[in-house]
């Protein structure tokens, strides 16, 4: 056992801590070196230079620039690595104001639909159709953010930031710059997102014209859900290949990890309108993350999606992004105990919110605690972030063994959701999905999340193992859900007919089946119901440990 251990010095600089490093005030040489000297000596491997909010260095411009080649080189020395943040605050994708700043096309937008009579003149600029029952689609616009749907949307954002730093910074400084965050970009927060580009995207994905049928996300017709599962799809498809996709891209050409998280990861509903679906989004990434905000138990949900993708697609560290809003009275043992619930999950890079440049005034209220140098605890930490790293290495350089995969019910959130907030039937699927989870957690036996649209490029079946990418599974969980995608359905029979077991979740809200928002075929149904059924989670942990012999 005494090989087991391994000593602090022997534990890579990539496994260690790296903070959100905020600079929030006016920016000195000699301190920003001095600070980094103190991250080093308490054993963090690393820092995202993060502009916050109290930052008097100007943004961008010379000095900020001096600024990271003092700290780039300095971290090189050390033999730490160096990130940039890639916004001046969050959420990340309007560079500053640059972005939103070019107009109407670029700024982030809002669907809406009420009747026509009913507008103000302002509102009926910004129809988008008319229809005969009096009502009309029409767009808002918040001109504060951006359009992340659009491409030519996000190129102006790596033109303005990512580009920008690669064409003003040193050779040296930008071969040894590590990477780059980027903090909670969105689609929207505000109901169902709009883009410019959607009805040519639409037409050209489904043959058909989205303008006539935008009714359906609203209200309750024939064809509705067909609609609503186009749709949402579409959004997730841009936002993934546009933002996430577009920006990994450009940072693996140059060498840069590309880091982040998104925002509302935790349920179906809050997921929806920010994302589409959250799990595709992490695909782009060569480090996913995952934001824990507040001092509280982990949520297994959003941990096992980030965890998921990132088995799936070879990814080996998951960030997350943790003790922000936990107080200034958060000490080493809540630390431990929030960071230990997200390693058993497979999390194992931590990003600290956060380490404050400065105190002096507000500073401090920016969503403490600060855990730096000004902490009493701070020079005591040390022990904390070795122990942190060492369990963080074993789990990216270990082989992931996983048997149980549970599928993602999003499809079915989006065809039930309203704008107008009656959404009571998602939370009650997304409690059913929840609890299962929750239980699976809680009985040892570890669990992937299969996203479907992920499963339509990653997913295959050989034999009887279900694939998802780099990950086979023996066994496959369907919450109660109403609908699930072609793909998905194909694989599903393909899997059970090689005697791989599904095992089906009793859906206590609808009896029905849809596949892809339209009503499955006669044969479809009689698969779907045909599996065996359970009525609950227990009962499904039993039959995992018959069928696939996990040991208590």
């Amino acid at each position: 056992m005494e090989n087991m251990f391994i000593a602090p010095e022997n534990i890579p600089v990539q496994y260690r801590p790296v903070p959100f490093w905020s600079w929030n005030d006016r920016l000195e040489p000699e301190e920003l070196l001095r600070q980094i000297r103190e991250m080093h000596d308490a054993g963090m491997g690393g820092f995202f230079m993060h502009a916050r909010g109290g930052l008097l260095t100007p943004y961008m411009q010379k000095e900020w620039m001096q600024s990271i080649c003092i700290c780039v080189r300095e971290a090189v020395r050390l033999g730490m690595h160096a990130y940039l943040y890639d916004e001046n605050g969050w959420p990340s994708g309007f560079g500053n104001g640059m972005v939103n700043a070019l107009g109407v096309d670029y700024q982030q937008k809002y669907l809406r639909y009420a009747p026509f009579d009913k507008l103000n003149e302002e509102q009926k600029k910004r129809v988008i159709r008319r229809y005969d029952n009096g009502f009309a689609a029409f767009y808002d616009v918040n001109p504060y953010y951006v359009d992340n749907m659009d491409c030519k949307v996000v190129d102006a954002f790596l033109e303005k930031v990512y580009q920008f730093y690669w064409d003003h910074l040193p050779e040296d400084v930008r071969q040894d710059l590590t990477g780059i965050f980027t903090d909670e970009p969105q689609l929207s927060r505000n109901g169902i997102p709009w883009s410019f580009v959607l009805e040519d995207e639409y037409r050209k994905s489904y043959g058909e014209s989205l303008e006539e049928k935008l009714p359906d996300l609203f209200t309750e017709s024939e064809g509705c859900f067909r609609t609503r599962i186009r749709f949402w799809e579409l959004c997730t498809r841009l936002f993934c290949e546009n933002y996430i996709n577009r920006i990994g891209a450009w940072c693996k050409e140059r060498n840069w990890e590309f880091t982040g998280h998104h925002v509302l990861e935790e349920n179906y509903l809050v997921q929806l309108t920010t994302n589409g679906a959250i799990m595709p989004q992490f695909s782009g990434y060569s480090i996913p993350g995952v934001d824990h905000l507040a001092r509280r138990s982990s949520y297994v949900v959003a941990d096992i999606q980030t965890v998921s993708v990132a088995a799936q697609l070879g990814k080996n560290r998951i960030l997350t992004e943790t003790f922000g809003c936990s107080g200034w009275n958060f000490n080493f043992h809540g630390m431990n105990w929030l960071y230990e619930q997200q390693m058993v999950h497979g999390v194992n890079l931590l990003c600290q919110h956060l380490a404050g440049y400065s105190l002096r005034g507000m500073r401090k209220r920016d969503y403490p605690a600060s855990i730096f140098y000004q902490h009493p605890m701070w020079k005591d930490i040390r022990f904390l972030h070795d122990r942190f790293s060492r369990v963080g290495m074993m789990l990216a350089s270990g082989r992931i063994e996983c048997d149980t995969l549970v599928l993602h019910g999003q499809s079915t959130a989006w065809l039930h959701f309203s704008d107008r907030g009656d959404n009571e039937l998602i939370g009650r699927y997304f409690d059913d999905f929840d609890v299962l989870s929750q239980a699976l957690d809680a009985s040892g036996i570890p669990f992937h999340y299969g996203d479907e649209y992920l499963l339509a490029h990653y997913g295959k079946v050989e034999a009887d193992r279900f694939c998802a990418g780099e990950m086979t599974y023996r066994a496959v969980v369907i919450p109660p859900v109403e609908n699930l995608s072609r793909p998905v359905l194909e694989l599903l029979r393909r899997f059970a007919a090689n005697g791989g077991c599904v095992l089906r979740m009793k859906n206590t809200h609808a009896s029905r089946l849809l596949i892809d928002g339209v009503a499955a075929a006669f044969e479809e149904q009689k698969f779907f119901f045909a599996l065996p059924e359970y009525a609950g989670a227990d009962e499904i942990i039993n039959e995992l440990r018959n069928r696939v012999a996990y040991l208590d």
